[in-house]
C-alpha cells in the first residue's frame, strides 16, 4: 500500500519538566560578550540540535539512550502514562564534540552506556535509577600507534556490549565476561577493548604518578618535612597528609594505600595529590 501515514499521530512527547535540555540553550562561556553568540544574532538562523543516534537497553526495555548534534547525550526512561523523559539530571551529559557511536552494557543490576567521539575518546556513563547513588563517569583515551607517525585518524564505526573471553593460558578453559568496546578504523582496521566501570580518572592519575616515581617523590617530602613548615600551618589538608604520612615507616607501603580506593587511611594525602593535580 502506498498510503502516507501521518508521523504526527505516532509521535510520544516527553513528561513535562523531564524534556531534553538543548545544548545550545546553555551557556558555554563566561565571557563577556559571547562571540558566539554574537555571530548567531546577525543571522536569520536558530539553532537546533537534531538527533542522531538512538539506542535501547535490551534488558530494561523502558530505558533508551540518544545523542544529539550539539553533543548532548541523554538515558531516558519510559513512564507509566505513556510518555517519556530524563528521570534524574545526571541522565543527562553535554560532550565537547557529536558523539558518533553508542553501546549499552547491562550486566545484574549495573546498566552503563559507551559513548565514542570521532577521535576515539570513549566515556562511560553509569545510570542513574531510583534511590541509587551516582558514580563516576569513566574516560578513556585511544592508545595512538606509534606506526602512525602523529597521522590524525578517525573513528567509523562503534560498538559496545558484554563480551566472553576465554583465559590466555592453554590448560584453563573458564571464560569470563567483560566490558568491551569495539572501534572500527579506516581500512577494515578492528580495535577492541575493555572497559573497566572501577577505574576513575583519579585513580587511572594516581596510577600514573605511581609508576613514575612522583607519588614515591612526594610522600618522601611530606614524611622529611618540618613541623613548622608553613604549608602546615596554613592549610589543613596539608596538616592532615602530614600526618598519615609521618606515622608510616615504608614509603611504598604509603604509596600502594593511597592508590587503591577502598583504602581510606591516607585520604588526606590521596585528597591532597588529586587536589593539587587538578589545580584546586
Amino acid at each position: 500500500s502506498n498510503k502516507a501515514i501521518p508521523l504526527s499521530d505516532c509521535s510520544v512527547w516527553p513528561a513535562a519538566g523531564m524534556e531534553l535540555k538543548d545544548g545550545w540553550l546553555r551557556s558555554t562561556t563566561k565571557r563577556k560578550p559571547d562571540v558566539k553568540q554574537q555571530l548567531i544574532n546577525t543571522t536569520d538562523l536558530q539553532r537546533v540540535s537534531t538527533t542522531s543516534k538512538l539506542c535501547c537497553f535490551e534488558e530494561s526495555q523502558k530505558c533508551f539512550a540518544s545523542a544529539t548534534s550539539d553533543g548532548t547525550v541523554a538515558i531516558s526512561h519510559c513512564l507509566e502514562e505513556g510518555s517519556w523523559g530524563i528521570t534524574d539530571e545526571n541522565n543527562q551529559i553535554m560532550l565537547f564534540q557529536q558523539c558518533i557511536g553508542l553501546g549499552t552494557i547491562e550486566s545484574g543490576n549495573e546498566r552503563y552506556l559507551a559513548c565514542c567521539l570521532r577521535g576515539g575518546t570513549i566515556y562511560l556513563v553509569p545510570v542513574v535509577e531510583g534511590n541509587n547513588p551516582r558514580k563516576y563517569i569513566v574516560m578513556y583515551a585511544t592508545p595512538v600507534d606509534s606506526a602512525d607517525c602523529g597521522a590524525v585518524r578517525y573513528i567509523q564505526n562503534f560498538a559496545a556490549g558484554l563480551a566472553q573471553v576465554k583465559s590466555w593460558q592453554e590448560d584453563d578453559d573458564s571464560s569470563s565476561m567483560k566490558y568491551a568496546a569495539m572501534i572500527g578504523w579506516s581500512g577494515g582496521k578492528i580495535d577492541v577493548y575493555e572497559l573497566n566501570a572501577e577505574e576513575t580518572r583519579e585513580n587511572l592519575l594516581l596510577d600514573k604518578l605511581a609508576e613514575r616515581g612522583t607519588l614515591s617523590n612526594f610522600v618522601k617530602m611530606l614524611m622529611n618535612m618540618e613541623k613548622s613548615h608553613n604549608l602546615l600551618e596554613s592549610s589543613t589538608l596539608w596538616k592532615q597528609a602530614w600526618d598519615e604520612c609521618t606515622k608510616a615507616n615504608e614509603v611504598e607501603s604509603v604509596v600502594n594505600r593511597i592508590r587503591n580506593p577502598n583504602d581510606d587511611t591516607f585520604e588526606g594525602a590521596r585528597l591532597l595529590i588529586l587536589s593539587l593535580m587538578n589545580g584546586t
